[in-house]
C-alpha cells in the first residue's frame, strides 16, 4: 500500500525537525505562526518562563539564540516517529545528548515532539515534552 501525502510529506519533515542542521535549517521548516510550548505540567507548574508559548519565529530564533551558545548537542537520535493523517499531526521521540560548554559531563534528555501539520502537510505548530 503507498502512503498517502498526508502520511509522507509529515514523516519525513519530522526528523529534520528533531535533528536540524542549524538555525536557519529549523526555521525554513516552520510555518511563519508556528507556536512552540513546553511539557510536562509539573515542570511547566514551577518554571514561570516556561508558563508561555513562543508564538512566532522571531520568539522561537531569540529564545535558540539564548539558550544554543550555553550547549553542545551530542549526536541526537531519533527514536520514533508517529503520524497520525486524520489529526494532522506527527509524534517525534528523540534522544538528545547534552554538554554545558562549561563541562565535560554529557546528559542524556528524552523530547517528546508533537507536530501540527496544515492540510497541505506544512508545519503549523510544535510542542516539546520532556520524559
Amino acid at each position: 500500500m503507498i502512503p498517502s501525502p498526508l502520511y509522507t510529506k509529515p514523516h519525513s519533515l519530522s526528523p529534520s525537525f528533531a535533528t536540524p542542521t542549524s538555525l536557519f535549517h529549523i526555521l525554513s521548516l516552520r510555518s511563519s505562526n508556528a507556536r512552540h510550548s513546553w511539557g510536562h505540567n509539573h515542570l511547566v507548574s514551577k518554571n514561570h518562563p516556561l508558563q508561555d508559548s513562543l508564538d512566532n519565529n522571531a520568539a522561537f530564533k531569540a529564545h535558540l539564540k539564548s539558550t544554543g551558545p550555553l550547549l553542545d548537542v551530542l549526536d541526537p537520535k531519533v527514536e520514533y516517529i508517529l503520524v497520525d493523517e486524520h489529526q494532522r499531526k506527527a509524534t517525534i521521540r528523540t534522544c538528545y545528548y547534552l554538554r554545558s560548554t562549561e563541562s565535560e559531563e554529557v546528559t542524556e534528555q528524552d523530547l517528546i515532539w508533537v507536530l501540527a501539520f496544515t492540510d497541505e502537510g506544512d508545519l503549523e505548530a510544535a510542542w516539546k515534552m520532556c520524559t
